[in-house]
Order: structure tokens, then sequence, then C-alpha cells
């Protein structure tokens, strides 16, 4: 799992950890971003070193680099021998030689219903701009950012509350339901995806608290 603190990537931990499936390593930027993933009305996002904490707590394996296209880093990325990758609130682009010369699945959980609200802060766009159509996506990760094929989606209209904890909470709750569903389909040999419709696709930049305090 390819994941960061201050974000939903430990709320997801979590929820693999109780699915019984064997996590084999988790990868974590070792500078340690904390960039607010939820900024919205309620409350201040708070630092957190939840994720690896989680993770050292459970046994598994935490892999840190500097820069993701480093040989060494790599070179122990593949020594995990994992079968899937599934990324979850990660700080920035996956290069093609983890999703495409590994030859190892390699899937994103999306808080939104691709191909709307591409990009870092789906969560806060469509909090802010008050859409009812919500939900997650699962999708390939490809050479463009949340453009990959989608491989399962899930429309769930967000929580009441709207705090960090809540939110974080929503997303692992559903985006865990729809990944180890997709990883049946995958396992039984049928699995389909579907490209995304450019002709819908909407990004928005990252997001700034004081925008909505």
């Amino acid at each position: 799992m390819f994941g960061r603190e201050g974000g939903f990537s430990d709320s997801v931990l979590e929820r693999l950890l109780g699915s019984g499936l064997c996590i084999v390593g988790v990868v974590i930027s070792s500078l340690k971003s904390n960039r607010p993933p939820f900024p919205v009305k309620v409350t201040q996002p708070e630092k957190s070193e939840r994720f690896e904490k989680i993770a050292r707590q459970n046994k598994i394996p935490v892999l840190t680099y500097r820069d993701i296209n480093q040989s060494e880093f790599l070179d122990e990325l593949q020594t995990l021998r994992s079968d899937i990758i599934l990324v979850a609130c990660f700080e920035e682009k996956i290069p093609q030689v983890i999703w495409g010369d590994l030859r190892i699945p390699c899937w994103n959980l999306h808080p939104s219903m691709l191909p709307k609200h591409r990009g870092r802060s789906p969560l806060f766009w469509q909090i802010a701009k008050s859409e009812p159509d919500t939900g997650l996506t699962l999708h390939q990760v490809s050479d463009k950012l949340d453009a990959g094929d989608i491989i399962i989606q899930k429309s769930v209209l967000l929580p009441l509350k709207r705090d960090n904890f809540t939110l974080n909470n929503w997303v692992a709750e559903h985006g865990i339901e729809i990944f180890l569903l997709a990883l049946e389909q995958y396992i039984n040999g049928k699995l389909k995806q579907i490209p995304q419709d450019e002709n819908c696709a909407s990004y928005h930049p990252e997001n700034k608290y004081e925008a909505v305090r």
C-alpha cells in the first residue's frame, strides 16, 4: 500500500488489516508530508504519523524514500513480491517503472466519481461546490493523474458531518468495500476496466484551507 501521513491512508490501512489480506509492506515518503487533506469548516486538520505507526505496530515492513525513482528504493519494492499495489492518498505521481514495468496491478482509490474531480483534493471541491453526486472510484494508475481506466465505482452520498475523522472513515469504509470486490473479480478473471471519458473530465488544483474558513 502506498500512502501518506495526514490523509485517509491510516483509515484505509486499518480497514485492510481487518480484511484478512496479507499486507506485505507500506510505502511512505521519508519527508513525511502533512498537507491537510480535508480543509473544511468543521475542524483544522491535525498533524499525524498514524499511518506509519499502525504499520509498525502490526509488523508490516515500512519502505521510505526521498526520490521515488531511486534505484535502491525500486529494488527494495520488488523484494516485497506483492501481487497488488493499492494507492490511497499518496502524495506524488507514481512513475511508470512502478505501475507499468513491474507488471504488478497498481490501483488508486480516488474519492470522486471519475472522470469528474481529478486532482489531489476531490472532496474539498465537491464540498465547496455543494455537489449532490459523490462517490468513490478505484482505477488503474497511469501516466496521467487520475486518468487511468476505471475498475469499479460506487455512488454514495457524503456524510452529513464533515470533519476529517468522519470523512477519512467514509473513504475507508466504502473504498475497501469496492477494493475487495475488485480484488475478487481480478482473482476470478472477471475484472473489466472502462476507459474514462475525457469529454467529461474535470481537474481541480490543490485546495487551500483558508478558502472556506
